[in-house]
């Protein structure tokens, strides 16, 4: 994660952009289309309209707290 940071804060100040999205896919059903860890990087500027495509749920407070314990190293 610190090179995804120093990669991110380099895009921002090259690009001139207003943030940064970082993804990183895993599987086919994650996305994934190379077989290797790889981020993406991607430059955002305020109002680009850019995306993600799925729905916000809001799940409550007690099964955020379920899910973490369940995945707490």
């Amino acid at each position: 994660m610190r090179a995804a940071r120093r990669i991110a804060i380099a895009v921002e100040r090259e690009f001139a952009a207003d943030g940064v999205t970082i993804l990183q896919a895993n599987r086919v059903a994650g996305w994934q289309t190379v077989p290797h860890l790889h981020l993406h990087v991607l430059p955002r500027r305020d109002g680009d309209a850019v995306t993600l495509g799925w729905p916000r749920r809001e799940p409550g407070i007690e099964v955020l707290r379920a899910l973490a314990a369940r995945i707490r190293l």
